[in-house]
């Protein structure tokens, strides 16, 4: 049993082939982290679709850190489970509220602030190769035209909130405690031109 929060838990799960017993999130912070051991053979595809539909209870850009971390409860079956997925060494991130105008309608009519919750974690990919490039197109001949061209990015995760989503940069992705360190997109930026 693991304890975040003061509560334990011990999420069982039945998703298909994906069936079995899946043990909590942090750590038991006794530095000795044996509970961790029945995740040891789970993918990185199972460790983000064990957080789907779950609340984000908190939600942390650490910027000098380099840290995106998600804290994320889930109640199945009448079981709670307590989830943290930590993207560490990001390299940049990309928020959208949603698509096309509709993100600026959020803006206008954004729900009220939850005390217990900021969203639902509703699925979270990760892309080898990229989700594509993200990239800053200045007007042509203007000042901004000499410089934004360097600001590049290769996002190889994205995480969806409701119609949000959050791109991420990032080597390795901390969850449950279970490390996947994936590396960064290989980029050839005259192919990506």
């Amino acid at each position: 049993m693991q304890q975040w929060s003061g509560v334990q838990f011990a999420c069982v799960r039945g998703r298909g082939a994906q069936e079995g017993v899946f043990m909590g999130s942090a750590s038991s912070g006794n530095g000795n982290d044996e509970d961790s051991k029945g995740s040891e053979d789970i993918s990185l595809e199972t460790a983000l679709a064990n957080l789907e539909a779950g609340t984000i209870e908190a939600l942390d850009f650490d910027v000098l850190r380099q840290t995106i971390t998600f804290r994320v409860h889930q109640l199945w079956f009448g079981v709670h489970e307590q989830h943290v997925a930590i993207f560490e060494d990001v390299a940049s991130f990309y928020m959208i509220l949603g698509s096309d105008s509709k993100r600026y309608d959020w803006l206008l009519k954004r729900p009220a602030t939850s005390k217990t919750a900021i969203g639902e974690w509703t699925s979270a990919y990760f892309y080898p190769d990229g989700v594509g490039t993200v990239r800053i197109h200045a007007k042509p001949g203007s000042w901004e035209s000499g410089w934004v061209v360097r600001y590049n990015t290769h996002p190889n995760f994205v995480v969806e909130m409701g119609d949000q989503q959050i791109l991420i940069e990032a080597r390795l992705v901390r969850i449950d405690g279970k490390t996947f360190a994936v590396g960064f997109v290989e980029s050839n930026e005259s192919q990506d031109e």
